[in-house]
């Protein structure tokens, strides 16, 4: 559909839409309008659009199908946890290490938000590693869980014309962390 982007209709742009859903992603790469002719009752367009068509395997983010144990370490304030499955090289990470005494409230100690990878998160091999240091409000405890909410873009240019947009983030709530 072709409408005008503003009164004087000098220019245009372009809105592409699928008319099914289809099983493939679909990406709109370019799109291109020219008015080829123009007089006082019509204006003659022009257009182009590339799409791309591309599997689910070939753009979707990795991420970690379980955590197998998470450990802070007192001293330094690194988290390391260990996970199963596999996660893509570049993302974002926001994590939360509450404190769930058995009576009373949560507590928060400590948040972060960072990409990856960087100084604050890397990945090494099958682990995550976190470091808190100087983020951490109060003592470590001994009941403490890490909630974890990962990132990663679609690997593909373009803007993505399905209706169901693959999935680009990832939660992963009340992870056991333990202090040494």
């Amino acid at each position: 559909m072709l409408t005008p982007e503003t009164a004087a209709l000098e220019s245009f742009k372009m809105t592409t839409v699928l008319k099914k859903e289809p099983k493939v992603f679909v990406a709109a790469q370019r799109r291109k309008i020219e008015v080829v002719e123009e007089n006082e009752t019509e204006i003659l367009l022009k257009g182009s659009v590339t799409f791309e068509t591309v599997e689910a395997e070939q753009i979707m983010p990795s991420f970690p199908t379980n955590f197998k144990e998470a450990v802070i370490s007192k001293e330094s304030q690194m988290v390391s946890i260990e996970m199963e499955g596999a996660i893509s090289a570049f993302g974002a990470l926001e994590a939360e290490l509450i404190h769930t005494p058995l009576i009373g409230q949560d507590r928060k100690l400590a948040t972060l938000k960072a990409e990856y990878p960087s100084e604050k998160v890397k990945i090494n091999g099958n682990k995550i590693e976190i470091n808190l240091k100087g983020l951490i409000e109060g003592e470590l405890e001994k009941r403490m869980v890490i909630n974890l909410k990962l990132g990663a873009k679609l690997n593909i240019n373009g803007e993505i014309l399905n209706s169901k947009k693959p999935e680009g983030e990832k939660s992963y709530n009340k992870i056991k962390i333990k202090a040494e």
